[in-house]
């Protein structure tokens, strides 16, 4: 009995504690309204995380995705700065997933409007 409360202690545990990498700051925030359009987005995740997909579609324009260069994709690292083109005025939906350094799929939506 004690061996299997061990096994719990030492080896399950820590596994469950690593097991995600959520966000800890984001630039510009979820729901932020912008005067003037971001030039990045920055990400910073607890853990080291690589993208696998992030899309931005305009939802005011037909939903159109916008172009997004792919050199930060599959990057593992807890900093992430994706560079944006000149975006216009118009309300934005992100849509991400990532994979932390643990193996484990993390996924994440956020928003922001420029006026």
């Amino acid at each position: 009995m004690f061996k299997k409360f061990l096994f719990i202690i030492l080896i399950i545990l820590p596994l469950s504690a690593s097991a995600h990498s959520p966000i800890t700051n984001l630039i510009p925030s979820d729901g932020a309204v912008l005067t003037d359009a971001p030039k990045e987005i920055q990400i910073e995740f607890v853990n080291p995380a690589m993208f696998t997909k992030f899309e931005i579609i305009n939802t005011e324009n037909n939903n159109e995705k916008v172009d997004l260069p792919k050199e930060f994709l599959m990057v593992l690292s807890d900093k992430h700065t994706i560079k944006l083109p000149e975006l216009g005025s118009g309300k934005y939906k992100t849509d991400w997933r990532a994979m932390a350094s643990d193996g484990h799929i993390i996924k994440g939506k956020f928003t922001f409007e420029i006026y």
